[in-house]
C-alpha cells in the first residue's frame, strides 16, 4: 500500500516538473527574436480602439449575465441589471482607456483574458467552496468569482499588452499557452488520481477532494503556462502567425478525435479505470503533438495577415472538400460513410491543405514577401473612418444629403 501511494506521489511530482520544464523548453526553441512594433500591426491604433469598443459591447452584457446567474435574479430584476450593467461596464472601461493608445495586441489580450478569466474564476469558486453540491434557489454562486476573474483578466490583459508592447500575434500565443497548459495540467492530474469507484470526478459525495485537486492543477497550469511563455518565449510572432497557429491547433484537435474513434468501444466505456485512462492518452498525445509541431512550424515563419487568411481557407477546404468529400465520393449512394474513415480523411486533408497553402505562399522565406500579402501595407493603404457614420445617421434623420467615406482603399 505504501509503495502504491509513493508511486502515485512520484508520478504527480513528475507531472508538476513537466509543467515547469516543458513550456520553458518549448518557448526556448523559438530562439531569440526582436519584438515587433504593435503600432505596425494590420490595423492602426485608431481602428484598434474602435475594435476594442466593439468588443465591450459583447463582454459587458456577458458580465451583467454573470451577475444575474450568480445571484439568481429573474424577471424584472434580471432585466434591470442587464440594462444597467451593460452601459455601466461599457462607459467604465471607455473612460478608463480614453487616454491610452489602443493597439490590436491590447484588444486581443483583453478579449482572451475576458473569457479565460471567466473560466479560471468559475473553477476557483468551485475549488474554494463546494457550491456545486448545495441548492441555492436557482442561483449559481460560482458565476460571481467568474465575473471577478473575467473583469480582472480583461484589465490585466489590456495593461500587460501595453506594458510589454505585444502585437496581436504575440498576445494570441500567450493566451493559447495559458489555455492549453491549464487543460493539460488538469488532465494529467486526473490521470494520476484514482476514481475511487466513481466513473467521473463529478459524482463524489461529501468533500470532492479529487475534483479539487484537478481544479488546483488546472489553475496552476494556466498561470504557469502564461508566466513561462511571457518570460521565455520569443516575441517575434506576427498576427498571421497567431492565426495560422490557431489552424494548426484546430487540426491537432481534429486528428486527436480521429485517433480516438479507432479505439475499440470496450476501451472507452465505463469499466476498467486504467484501460479507459490509457485510451484517453491517445487523443491527448495526438493533440499535444499537433500543438508542439505548430509551435515549431511557426517559429521562423513571419506569416502575414493576408497569408494567414489563405492558410485558414486552405485548411478548411482541405478538411471538408479534400478529406470528407473524397470519402463521400467513394461511398455507395445507399450507405453511410464510416465515421472513423471520414474523421481520419478530414484530419489528413486539413493538414495537407495547411501545408500546401504554406508551400504555395512560400512562408518559409519571410524576407521574400509580396506587398499584396503584407500586413503593414494593408495598414498604409486601407484607412477606416467610422466617425463619418454619425453624419450618415444625421442625414437620414434630417432628410438632407451627406457624403463622406467610411473607408478609403488606395491602390
Amino acid at each position: 500500500m505504501k509503495s502504491s501511494v509513493a508511486s502515485r506521489m512520484a508520478f504527480i511530482g513528475l507531472v508538476f516538473a513537466a509543467l515547469v520544464l516543458v513550456p520553458d523548453a518549448l518557448a526556448q526553441n523559438g530562439g531569440a527574436g526582436s519584438a515587433y512594433d504593435p503600432k505596425s500591426d494590420i490595423f492602426t491604433p485608431g481602428c484598434s480602439r474602435w475594435l476594442y469598443l466593439g468588443s465591450l459591447l459583447v463582454e459587458a452584457p456577458a458580465w451583467a449575465g454573470f451577475i444575474n446567474g450568480g445571484l439568481g435574479l429573474e424577471g424584472n430584476q434580471a432585466a434591470g441589471v442587464q440594462l444597467l450593467g451593460t452601459p455601466v461596464s461599457f462607459v467604465g472601461f471607455l473612460l478608463a482607456t480614453r487616454q491610452r493608445s489602443t493597439t490590436l495586441g491590447m484588444v486581443a489580450l483583453s478579449w482572451n483574458g475576458t473569457w479565460e478569466g471567466a473560466g479560471a474564476g468559475f473553477v476557483l469558486g468551485d475549488l474554494l467552496i463546494d457550491w456545486g453540491q448545495r441548492p441555492s434557489h436557482h442561483a449559481e454562486p460560482r458565476l460571481i468569482p467568474a465575473l471577478a476573474g473575467s473583469v480582472a483578466c480583461h484589465a490585466l490583459g489590456y495593461l500587460h499588452a501595453e506594458r510589454r508592447k505585444l502585437n496581436c500575434g504575440n498576445g494570441q500565443m500567450l493566451s493559447l499557452a495559458g489555455l492549453y497548459s491549464g487543460l493539460y495540467a488538469g488532465y494529467l492530474i486526473s490521470f494520476a488520481i484514482p476514481f475511487g469507484g466513481y466513473y467521473h470526478l463529478w459524482g463524489e459525495t461529501g468533500v470532492p477532494w479529487r475534483r479539487k485537486l484537478v481544479e488546483m492543477a488546472t489553475l496552476a497550469g494556466w498561470a504557469g503556462g502564461i508566466y513561462y511563455w511571457d518570460r521565455h518565449a520569443p516575441r517575434n510572432y506576427t498576427t498571421g502567425d497567431g492565426i495560422s497557429f490557431g489552424n494548426a491547433a484546430g487540426l491537432g484537435a481534429l486528428a486527436a478525435s480521429a485517433a480516438y474513434s479507432w479505439l475499440p468501444e470496450e476501451w472507452t466505456r465505463p469499466g476498467n479505470e486504467w484501460v479507459m485512462k490509457m485510451a484517453l492518452l491517445v487523443p491527448a498525445v495526438t493533440n499535444a503533438a499537433g500543438l508542439t509541431y505548430g509551435c515549431w512550424f511557426h517559429k521562423e515563419r513571419d506569416v502575414t495577415f493576408g497569408q494567414s487568411l489563405l492558410v485558414t481557407l486552405g485548411s478548411v477546404l482541405g478538411a471538408t472538400s479534400l478529406g470528407t468529400g473524397t470519402v463521400l465520393l467513394f461511398t455507395p449512394r445507399d450507405e453511410e460513410p464510416d465515421y472513423r474513415i471520414a474523421a481520419t480523411a478530414s484530419a489528413c486533408g486539413g493538414w495537407l491543405g495547411f501545408h500546401i497553402t504554406h508551400w504555395f505562399l512560400d512562408t518559409a522565406h519571410p524576407k521574400h514577401k509580396e506587398e499584396g500579402f503584407n500586413g503593414k501595407s494593408l495598414q498604409e493603404r486601407l484607412v477606416f473612418m467610422p466617425a463619418n457614420g454619425a453624419g450618415l445617421f444625421l442625414s437620414v434623420r434630417s432628410g438632407k444629403g451627406f457624403r463622406a467615406p467610411l473607408a478609403v482603399l488606395q491602390f
